[in-house]
C-alpha cells in the first residue's frame, strides 16, 4: 500500500502476525513443559531423599517459569495487533484509501506521524535513551547464544577493491552468516588482509547474523566476534598481521570488537549504519558512515564524535520513520551515497583514506569465505537443574545407582 509519505507491505505485516503467533505457540509449549518439571516423576522420587536440595532447585526454577509463562501473552498481543493492522491496511487498500497529511505510520501500534518523529529525532530524542538501553540489557540476558561453528564456503572470484564503494558492494554480496577474508600484497611486499562483514539478517536463520546476536555483539565480544576471529585463522591470517575491516550494521559492531580485542594490528575500520559510539578500536583509524534517517547507529544511546581516530560522515535529511528500513539497508541507504561528490569531498573521508593504499592499491589474492553458524544453544537452566536432580537421585538409588547389583 502506498500513500504520499507511507510505504507499507501488507503481505509482510500479515506474515509478521503469523510468525508472532507461531512464536507465541512455541513459547507456550516450552512454558508448559517447564512447569511440568516440578511434578516430574524423577523430581517426586528425589524429594523424600533430598527435600532441601529439591526445594532449593524448585525455588530457583520458579522465576524462570513465571517469566516463560508471561512471554507467550506478549507475543500473542503483538500478533493480534499486527493482524489487526494488516486487516485495516488491506481494507484501506481495497477501498483505495490514501493516507494524507503527515503520513501517519499505521504499522506502528501507537500511530506516530513520520514528520513528528523526524522532528523529535532532529531535536535530539535518540532512539536508545535510557529506557531502550534498559530493554536492551534485559534482552541480552534472555537471548541464548551458541558457540559458533565455522565452515568454509565457495567464494566468487575476487576483484580489485580500490574504493570504499568497492568494499561495500562486495559486502552486499555476502549471504547470511558469511565473512570474507582477502589477502592483499602491498608495494612493499607485505601481505595485509581485508575482512568484510555483513549486517544482521532480519529473518530467522541458523547463522550468527541475527537480531539477537547483534544485541550480543553490541554488548561486547560475543560468539560472532569469536567466530570471525576463528575464520581469519582458518584463512591463514597470522598473529600480528595488519588488517582493514569493513562492516555494515552488526558487521561494523563486530569489526570494532575485533579491533579492540588485540592479536592483530587493525589499522583501519569502516562501518556503515553501526552503533559504535561506546566502542574503542585501539589505534585503528575508524570511518563511521551514518544516514541521518537510520536509527540503528543511535542504538548505543550516544553520539559518535569525530576525533583524531574517528571520522564520521553523516548524510541524508529524510527522517521519516516509515523509511527507517530503507535508510538502514546497504543497497538502498548507503551505497547510493558512496558515489556522490559530497562523499568524496568530505575532509574526514579523505583523511581516513590516507594510509589505505597498501590495501586499496595493492594486489589482492584469492578471497576466502566462511559461513558462521550459531551451533547448539546451551540447555536452559530448568533442563540442567532437572537433569542434575535425576542424576543425583540415581547416584543414591540402591537399585540403579553405581555399585548396585548387576550394574
Amino acid at each position: 500500500m502506498t500513500g504520499p509519505r507511507v510505504e507499507i507491505d501488507v503481505a509482510a505485516v500479515t506474515a509478521l502476525a503469523a510468525e508472532l503467533a507461531a512464536a507465541a505457540a512455541e513459547l507456550a509449549r516450552i512454558a508448559a513443559a517447564t512447569q511440568l518439571v516440578a511434578v516430574h516423576p524423577a523430581v517426586m522420587a528425589a524429594a523424600p531423599r533430598a527435600p532441601v536440595r529439591v526445594a532449593r532447585a524448585l525455588a530457583h526454577l520458579e522465576p524462570a517459569v513465571r517469566g516463560l509463562a508471561a512471554l507467550p501473552l506478549g507475543y500473542t498481543a503483538l500478533s493480534t495487533d499486527a493482524a489487526r493492522q494488516a486487516a485495516e491496511l488491506a481494507a484501506a487498500e481495497a477501498s483505495d484509501a490514501v493516507l494524507a497529511g503527515a503520513g501517519v505510520l499505521v504499522g506502528a501500534p501507537w500511530g506516530i506521524a513520520d514528520a513528528t518523529a523526524g522532528a523529535l529525532v532532529s531535536a535530539g530524542l535518540r532512539s536508545a535513551d535510557p529506557a531502550v538501553l534498559l530493554v536492551r540489557g534485559v534482552l541480552d540476558a534472555w537471548i541464548p547464544e551458541g558457540p559458533g561453528v565455522v565452515r568454509e564456503v565457495p567464494a566468487p572470484a575476487g576483484t580489485q577493491l580500490a574504493t570504499i564503494d568497492d568494499l561495500y558492494r562486495r559486502v552486499g554480496g555476502l549471504r547470511p552468516g558469511e565473512v570474507e577474508v582477502t589477502p592483499v600484497r602491498g608495494a612493499d611486499g607485505t601481505v595485509r588482509y581485508l575482512v568484510l562483514l555483513r549486517g544482521m539478517e532480519p529473518s530467522l536463520n541458523p547463522t550468527l547474523n541475527t537480531p539477537g546476536q547483534a544485541v550480543k555483539s553490541s554488548r561486547g565480544a560475543d560468539a560472532h566476534t569469536r567466530a570471525v576471529a576463528a575464520a581469519m585463522r582458518r584463512a591463514g591470517v597470522p598473529p600480528g598481521a595488519e588488517l582493514m575491516l569493513a562492516g555494515h550494521s552488526q558487521g561494523g559492531i563486530t569489526a570494532m570488537n575485533l579491533a579492540a580485542a588485540g592479536g592483530y594490528r587493525v589499522t583501519h575500520v569502516v562501518t556503515a549504519g553501526s552503533p559504535i559510539a561506546n566502542k574503542r578500536a585501539g589505534r585503528a583509524r575508524v570511518l563511521a558512515l551514518e544516514h541521518q534517517g537510520d536509527l540503528v547507529p543511535d542504538l548505543d544511546g550516544a553520539e559518535e564524535t569525530a576525533n583524531r581516530w574517528l571520522a564520521v560522515h553523516r548524510f541524508g535529511g529524510d527522517r521519516r520513520i516509515s523509511r527507517v528500513a530503507a535508510h538502514h539497508g546497504l543497497r538502498t541507504g548507503y551505497l547510493p551515497e558512496l558515489a556522490t561528490p559530497g562523499f568524496a569531498a568530505d575532509p574526514g573521508v579523505r583523511g581516513w583514506l590516507e594510509g589505505t593504499a597498501p590495501y586499496l592499491a595493492g594486489q589482492p589474492g584469492p578471497p576466502r569465505r566462511f559461513r558462521l553458524d550459531s551451533g547448539p544453544y546451551p540447555e536452559p537452566d530448568a533442563v540442567r537443574i532437572a537433569r542434575d536432580l535425576v542424576a543425583g537421585s540415581r547416584r543414591r538409588d540402591p537399585l540403579t545407582g553405581p555399585g548396585a547389583a548387576g550394574a
